[in-house]
């Protein structure tokens, strides 16, 4: 298309269009977690090279698999050192022993300072740390008691998170046990550091329905995991989602858990990363966010904005910028994306960088919503959550408008969607709302089934024959 679009931005500051205020930046309304499996070497105080490294404190929750060290509480010198990594005293290290961990526990809990099972709350969200060491990895006695005591009491939590070293939660399952061998480090059977007949589903499952059955998503994180897999997930017919992630010291390959928290809107997304993609960012700080604004009041298709920020930190791990844009009308949504090779200091602490944003929205009443900053592993470091009234305007002839139109329906529904549009679809792809594609069923792009999928948001891409691309936000509520 080669016409001239121009956004006018309704807005009341002037010249200058200052979106700091609406700012997630500071981790106020979205923040990360990450999970760590372990990363033992097989020497004291030895761990993965690549997991020492990372950043933690660019993560709001570190939460911990267990088997830090070949011998984790062993000597003051090795807790120290792993200590040192990972700071165990904060309240936002969760820590699940492991077996490599448990030679003393009286050194761990006088650097956690905390029992070695205990349940931590953090906007919104209930954390339960089981010991799977504690009675050969059944829930009973006064660990039993400690679980009754914070699963009666929740009430408020959008979700609660279980952590665990052993993945206990695979024993007598219909079809993961026979797993196990692919799964996890340790094997079925009778020791210390296997995965031992337990009452998980006897006793802990139950519970965990019952939260769902109140509107409480439950995950279960197991640690001991890395030498044969990298990583696991299942979802039970129950909605309960088990996940696992781990390391073998020293293997490219080492899997953590990124955890997407969306506090507002009580959301929350995951990805399986690579530790290594972390290797680019070890030496930076997050960038502490002030403001975001666009130094235009008009936005014209095709050419190039300027988005200024004012942080008071290290810009160099951000990687990209994107834009959010609603159509009131058919309910599109665009993230045009810029690839950013470097910013511009305007000022102190002021750095601004062009985006051309692309020819590609229809005519009509228009919503930014958002602006959005990425590092380079494509993590949000921040949103601007906007929502300014924008009027798409053309030169030539404001009324044409060729793209077809898409409608998905019901919306929100249960997963079960029904697509009109007016041309013919060449693909579909659904996103989940951390930006991982979903596979769906569908009837020639007629019908998507998502029942599988649990609550949230998601983003339907749809290309035409005309290669046309439209993107409606849907929401799946059950």
């Amino acid at each position: 298309m080669n016409r001239v679009i121009s956004l006018l931005v309704s807005f009341f500051l002037g010249f200058q269009l200052v979106v700091g205020q609406n700012t997630n930046c500071t981790n106020t309304e979205f923040e990360r977690f990450i999970y760590i499996g372990h990363p033992r070497g097989d020497a004291n105080p030895d761990m993965d090279s690549v997991v020492e490294k990372i950043e933690y404190k660019n993560f709001s929750v570190l939460m911990l698999g267990g088997d830090l060290a070949d011998e984790t509480s062993i000597d003051d010198a090795t807790i120290d050192k792993i200590d040192s990594v990972f700071d165990f005293s904060s309240l936002n290290t969760l820590w699940s022993i492991g077996n490599h961990d448990d030679y003393s526990l009286t050194r761990v809990q006088s650097r956690t300072k905390r029992p070695t099972y205990y349940s931590y709350y953090k906007n919104g969200i209930t954390y339960i740390v089981f010991n799977t060491q504690d009675s050969s990895c059944s829930v009973v006695g006064d660990q039993r008691i400690f679980f009754e005591s914070v699963i009666d009491t929740v009430s408020s939590s959008s979700h609660v998170i279980i952590l665990m070293h052993k993945l206990i939660y695979l024993n007598d399952h219909s079809t993961l046990q026979t797993q196990i061998p692919q799964i996890s480090n340790a094997p079925y059977g009778v020791c210390t550091w296997c995965i031992n007949e337990n009452n998980f589903y006897d006793y802990v499952y139950p519970k965990l329905i019952g939260l769902e059955q109140k509107g409480i998503d439950v995950i279960c994180i197991g640690g001991d995991i890395g030498k044969n897999s990298k990583s696991f997930e299942h979802e039970t017919s129950d909605g309960i989602v088990f996940l696992a992630s781990g390391c073998h010291s020293g293997d490219v390959d080492n899997s953590a858990i990124v955890f997407y928290h969306d506090i507002l809107n009580r959301d929350l997304n995951w990805d399986f990363k690579l530790t290594t993609d972390f290797s680019d960012t070890l030496d930076h700080n997050l960038p502490n966010f002030h403001s975001i604004s666009l130094s235009e009041d008009t936005i014209e298709i095709g050419k190039n904005i300027t988005v200024v920020i004012e942080v008071s930190d290290s810009i160099s791990i951000i990687d990209k910028i994107q834009l959010g844009f609603t159509n009131d009308l058919n309910t599109q949504t665009l993230s045009p994306s810029s690839d950013i090779g470097k910013w511009t200091l305007i000022d102190k602490n002021k750095y601004s960088i062009s985006v051309k944003l692309e020819d590609s929205l229809d005519l009509g009443n228009w919503k930014l919503d958002d602006i959005s900053i990425l590092d380079i592993s494509g993590n949000q470091l921040c949103v601007s959550n906007i929502g300014l009234s924008v009027n798409l305007i053309t030169s030539t002839n404001p009324l044409i408008n060729p793209d077809p139109k898409l409608t998905i329906y019901p919306n929100p529904s249960s997963g079960i969607l029904s697509l009109s549009i007016s041309d013919n679809i060449k693909s579909l792809i659904v996103y989940s709302l951390s930006g991982k594609e979903i596979k769906i069923k569908s009837d020639s792009f007629k019908n998507i089934d998502l029942s599988t999928q649990k609550p949230g948001v998601y983003f339907v891409l749809v290309t035409t024959f005309n290669n046309v691309k439209i993107m409606e936000k849907i929401v799946i509520q059950k």
